[in-house]
């Protein structure tokens, strides 16, 4: 389909540039001190483990997944500021193309590749897509949540539909602001 190309062109155009913009360390702006916060939890859990911190971190006020997660990256190997940055903004290329399957499906092809266009052109999106923090995991987790559960839905009998619920709650409570 010629919508689906074009919005997987895009998001190749898009993380071509994104990814351009990883090469600065701190930007200025309300992500900077965020991912520098990020980041320096991250270290402490790495280099402090999990359980001696009590999975408590300094200076947060949101659950640690966020964190957690960065931990996790440079346990397998991405310890720089811009390796973290790199995987922030896959995980929003792939948010975006769970964002158009979700729009396909629930209204049709050409509405989601504009859909795709206009959030990927956003200045917000943009501003936020190499961010460390939590932005990338709310856009992954809530556009590929809804997507999921629409497909569990259409079908008759599901074993993906208690899953998929879980994964929609587990997103509400860790990434919520309460």
């Amino acid at each position: 389909n010629k919508y689906t190309l074009s919005t997987i062109f895009f998001l190749a155009v898009l993380l071509f540039l994104l990814w351009r913009q990883t090469d600065v360390p701190f930007k200025l702006g309300s992500g900077a001190m965020t991912d520098a916060k990020c980041y320096t939890n991250a270290m402490l859990y790495y280099n402090e483990g999990f359980l001696k911190t009590k999975y408590l971190v300094p200076y947060t006020i949101y659950p640690p997944l966020t964190e957690i997660l960065c931990c996790m990256y440079m346990k397998l190997g991405v310890k720089d500021f811009h390796g973290q940055k790199i995987i922030a903004v896959i995980l929003n290329i792939i948010s975006l193309f769970f964002f158009f399957l979700l729009v396909a499906e629930l209204v049709n092809k050409r509405a989601a590749c504009f859909a795709v266009l206009f959030t990927g052109l956003n200045v917000s999106f943009l501003q936020h897509s190499d961010s460390i923090y939590r932005h990338s995991y709310e856009f992954l987790f809530t556009f590929s949540a809804l997507y999921l559960f629409i497909q569990a839905l259409t079908i008759t009998f599901s074993c993906f539909l208690f899953p998929q619920a879980i994964f929609i709650w587990i997103k509400q409570k860790i990434l919520s602001e309460n």
